[in-house]
């Protein structure tokens, strides 16, 4: 079977996004160290990866341009995004 165009584009773009949030995620991760260990904690704006990624996406054309903006989830009541231990 065989996919269709905009079945390829938007699998593609799905694609795209999961890197990107695994590069934002990693970027997060190295920068919480880093704060961590000067006593400091992340602003919310900082770590919401997700956001970093999606503007990351949209700058660089990766997405279409009526995919819109990143609208963020509920915050959680430790923070807009738990890390994974």
């Amino acid at each position: 079977m065989e996919l269709k165009q905009y079945q390829s584009n938007t699998l593609d773009t799905f694609t795209r996004w999961l890197r990107a949030l695994d590069r934002n995620k990693e970027k997060l991760r190295t920068l919480a160290e880093a704060l961590g260990s000067l006593g400091h904690s992340i602003p919310d704006e900082i770590s919401n990866y997700p956001k970093s990624a999606w503007k990351e996406l949209v700058e660089s054309g990766g997405v279409a341009e009526t995919a819109g903006e990143y609208i963020s989830p509920q915050m959680a009541p430790d923070g807009p995004f738990l890390m994974p231990a």
